[in-house]
C-alpha cells in the first residue's frame, strides 16, 4: 500500500507544531525480514509487520489485533500519524495524534491542473516557469516541477508556484514547511481557496463557523479542482467522524458522475472502506453503494475493499451479494487462506439459498485444494446434494471448474437482494421515525 513508503518520507520530520499528543511504542522484531508500517488514518489503525510490542500498546492506540501475519494496532483517533525509530535503546513505534488531518494520499495534491483552469494562457510543455512546473506534473517530473516553480516564485504564477512547492514539501513529509509555503498565498481566487483548505486540513483550525463553511464551498471552482475540494471535505467530515454524512454525499455524486473517483482510485478507496466498518447501516448501505463504481472496486485496494464490503452486505442480511463480492477476490486469496475463504463463499450462497453457486464453489474447492472432509464442507455437501466423488477430480474437471470460477468472480453486479434490504431498512427508519413524532 502506498502509505508505507509515504510513513518512511514522513519519519524524517515528525510534524512537532501540529501535535497533540505523542507516544513512543517499544517494538521488538520477530523475524529477520525488515519492519515495515502502514497507517490507515481514516480506519484508525496502525498495521506493523515483522515486530511485535514488548509491553502495553499506549494510549493513542490501545487496542491490537492479528490479521493474516501483521500486527494491527485500533487507535482512537483518525488524527494518527506514524513513523518507526530506532536508536542504541532499540526500535520503537512514534505515534502522534495530529491536530488536523493526518497527511497522506499526497498525490492527490500533485494532479496536474490543466493551465486554463490555474489563468495561464499556454499550452504544455509551457514557456513560462509556472506552466513548465504544472505541465511536468503530467509525467510525474516532480524534480523539473519542483525546479521550474522555484523560478515562477516573484513572478506571475508567484501563488500557484508556492501552493506546488507546499505541496511536494508535503509529499516529502515536511508538513510544517508546506504550511509555510500556504501561508504565503493570497487566499482569493481558486488556488488560494484549495491553498486555504490545505492549511485547514492540517491545521485543524476551520472545522466549524464560516471558516468550514468557505473551505468546503465549491461555488465557481473549475474542474478538476471542484472535485478535488469535494474529496478533501469528504476526508475532512470522516476524520471528524461524520461518516454518515461523508458516505451519504459520495454515494450521490458518484451515482450523478461515475468519473467522480478518476485519477484519484486510493483515496476514494480510503473513503469506501471507512463507511464499510461503520456501525451505522445506512452509513454501510450508502458505502456498498459507492463501491459499486468501477473507479472504486478495481484500485490498489481492490481485495480489501471486496472483503469489508462481502461483510458489510452479509450484516444488512445481503448473502448472496456478499459471496459474489467475494469470490471476486478468490484468485489473489492466499493459499494458506483459501479453504476459509472458499468456505464462507459457499455458506453465504446457501446462505442466499443459491445451491447451484455454491455446489460450485464446493466443486471448485475439491479440485483445487483436494476433497473437502471437514464438518462445515460436509455441511455444505449436504445443502447442495452433491455427490460425494469416489477420487479426486481429474484435471479437465478442475479447468472446467476454474473456467467457470473465474466468470463468476468476474460478476459482479448490485443486486435485487441488497436494493431490497436497504429499501427494508429505510421503510424501518421512517416508521420508527414516524412513531417518535406522535
Amino acid at each position: 500500500m502506498y502509505v508505507i513508503a509515504l510513513t518512511t518520507l514522513l519519519a524524517v520530520a515528525p510534524p512537532t507544531g501540529l501535535t497533540v499528543s505523542v507516544e513512543r511504542v517499544a517494538l521488538l522484531k520477530t523475524g529477520t525480514d525488515a519492519v515495515r508500517i502502514t497507517v490507515d488514518p481514516l480506519r484508525a489503525q496502525i498495521t506493523v509487520r515483522g515486530a511485535k510490542l514488548t509491553d502495553k500498546a499506549g494510549q493513542i492506540c490501545p487496542n491490537t489485533s492479528d490479521r493474516q501475519g501483521a500486527m494491527v494496532l485500533s487507535c482512537t483517533t483518525r488524527s494518527v500519524w506514524a513513523a518507526l525509530d530506532e536508536d542504541k535503546a532499540g526500535l520503537f513505534l512514534d505515534v502522534r495524534q495530529l491536530r488536523g488531518v493526518s497527511p497522506f494520499e499526497q498525490s492527490l495534491l500533485l494532479r496536474h491542473w490543466p493551465l486554463s483552469s490555474v489563468s495561464i494562457p499556454d499550452t504544455c510543455p509551457g514557456t513560462q516557469p509556472g506552466a513548465r512546473g504544472e505541465c511536468a506534473l503530467i509525467d510525474g517530473n516532480y524534480a523539473v516541477a519542483k525546479a521550474a516553480f522555484t523560478e515562477a516564485l516573484g513572478g506571475a504564477d508567484t501563488n500557484l508556484a508556492r501552493v506546488r512547492l507546499g505541496d511536494m514539501a508535503l509529499r516529502d513529509g515536511d508538513i510544517e514547511g508546506a504550511l509555510a509555503r500556504y501561508a504565503k498565498v493570497s487566499f482569493a481566487g481558486p488556488i488560494g481557496r484549495l491553498a486555504k483548505a490545505r492549511t485547514c486540513d492540517l491545521t485543524g483550525l476551520c472545522t466549524t463557523g464560516l471558516d468550514a463553511q468557505d473551505v468546503s464551498d465549491t461555488t465557481s471552482l473549475p474542474e478538476p479542482m471542484k472535485t478535488e475540494f469535494e474529496l478533501f471535505m469528504l476526508r475532512r467530515q470522516v476524520v471528524a467522524n461524520q461518516v454518515d454524512t461523508a458516505m451519504a454525499y459520495l454515494a450521490k455524486r458518484i451515482t450523478e458522475t461515475p468519473s467522480l473517483c478518476q485519477g484519484v482510485t486510493s483515496l476514494c478507496q480510503h473513503l469506501v472502506l471507512a463507511g464499510l466498518v461503520d456501525a451505522d447501516e445506512a452509513t454501510r448501505i450508502n458505502a456498498l453503494s459507492a463501491y459499486m463504481s468501477d473507479e472504486v472496486r478495481y484500485g490498489p485496494l481492490k481485495s480489501e475493499l471486496a472483503l469489508a464490503a462481502g461483510a458489510a452486505a452479509e450484516k444488512l442480511g445481503a448473502p448472496t451479494f456478499a459471496a459474489a463480492v467475494l469470490s471476486s477476490v478468490s484468485p489473489t486469496v492466499a493459499p494458506a487462506e483459501l479453504d476459509a475463504h472458499l468456505l464462507k463463499v459457499a455458506q453465504l450462497f446457501l446462505a442466499g439459498r443459491d445451491r447451484v453457486r455454491s455446489g460450485f464453489i464446493l466443486e471448485y474447492a475439491d479440485g483445487r485444494l483436494g476433497r473437502r472432509t471437514s464438518k462445515p464442507w460436509q455441511a455444505i455437501r449436504k445443502g447442495v446434494n452433491a455427490p460425494t466423488p469416489t477420487a479426486r477430480a481429474n484435471t479437465q474437471a478442475v479447468e472446467k471448474a476454474a473456467a467457470q470460477f473465474t466468470k463468476l468472480s468476474a460478476d459482479v453486479e448490485l443486486s435485487t437482494e441488497l436494493a431490497r434490504a436497504a429499501a427494508l431498512r429505510g421503510r424501518a427508519v421512517a416508521k420508527r421515525t414516524e412513531g417518535n413524532d406522535r
